[in-house]
């Protein structure tokens, strides 16, 4: 599994979060973006292969910031398949903002 798959579940993951808690719910019509000027690191410390049937992740939130025109959740996250960790993601980060 390419790595940017693995950030990708770690977003989605935040992003049903953000659902489950009706973040945003003051919008219209809500859509998720990047958070701009944003910096997240992660590190990559093996790989998923073909035939891997298990994994799994977990996101720490470690700031919720709810303004009029923006709700954001910045948090550490890290993806997992069995006995080690493959991914650890620093300050990633979604933003759930008005549909333009």
């Amino acid at each position: 599994m390419p790595g940017s798959l693995g950030v990708e579940a770690i977003l989605q993951a935040m992003q049903v979060y953000a659902l489950h808690l009706d973040l945003g719910k003051q919008f219209k019509s809500a859509r998720f973006v990047q958070l701009i000027n944003h910096q997240i690191v992660w590190k990559y410390r093996g790989q998923i292969p073909h035939g891997q049937t298990e994994m799994y992740l977990e996101v720490h939130i470690s700031k919720s910031d709810v303004t009029p025109d923006k709700v954001t959740l910045i948090g550490d996250a890290s993806l997992w398949k069995p006995n080690m960790r493959i991914y650890e993601v620093k300050d990633i980060a979604i933003c759930v903002v008005e549909k333009e």
